[in-house]
């Protein structure tokens, strides 16, 4: 790849665009994934193992097992490295799972929701962690209550932080989960017997 990106003191791009915010090695790897050179492209995300060549050219990776890529609907693209063969593995498996679903299931993960000044940037994993929670809960309807959020404004994070004020007062679990930017999906199972 031949541009060039301004790094901060602790490898993070700090350039405006695509990568922000990301580290230094991620624009090389997306590259190498629109060239082919991925090991899995599951439900948008790849995923690609490291080998020797890659601890060379990124020595802050040295110990990591691989990582996943995936572009966010407004065309920032997000990583996450996994440290563990068995880390990376269970990634995979989450995204099959979102792959999986039938499309009823991936309308509600992917409802279209504008960007705003409060971006938030997550991970591939937690966006697949988060579907597969959601499909897992479906199945379990009259136990679980589930809703998701427009975090990039103001208005959207305080009616977040409501509802799950209020599912903690009615649910024994309760737990938020990352959706794309700037979206959370709020999950509570297991109603309590307060």
């Amino acid at each position: 790849m031949a541009t060039e990106y301004t790094v901060n003191d602790n490898g993070i791009i700090t350039d405006l665009g695509k990568f922000e915010g990301e580290p230094r090695y991620v624009p090389y790897y997306w590259d190498c994934a629109l060239q082919g050179m991925y090991a899995e492209d599951v439900a948008g995300v790849f995923f690609m193992p490291f080998d020797r060549e890659d601890y060379a050219k990124f020595n802050e990776l040295e110990g990591s097992y691989g990582i996943a890529l995936e572009e966010s609907e407004q065309g920032f693209v997000g990583a996450k490295v996994y440290d563990s063969q068995a880390e990376y593995n269970a990634a995979v498996e989450r995204c099959e799972a979102l792959e999986a679903m039938d499309s009823e299931e991936k309308l509600a993960i992917d409802s279209t929701i504008t960007t705003g000044d409060n971006a938030m940037r997550f991970t591939a994993d937690q966006v697949c962690f988060a579907a597969d929670n959601q499909r897992q809960t479906n199945e379990h309807a009259r136990t679980s209550c589930m809703r998701m959020f427009d975090t990039s404004t103001i208005k959207g994070l305080e009616q977040a932080e409501r509802f799950k004020a209020r599912m903690e007062n009615l649910y024994e679990s309760v737990n938020v989960y990352a959706i794309g930017l700037n979206r959370v999906q709020i999950v509570a199972l297991r109603p309590s017997s307060k």
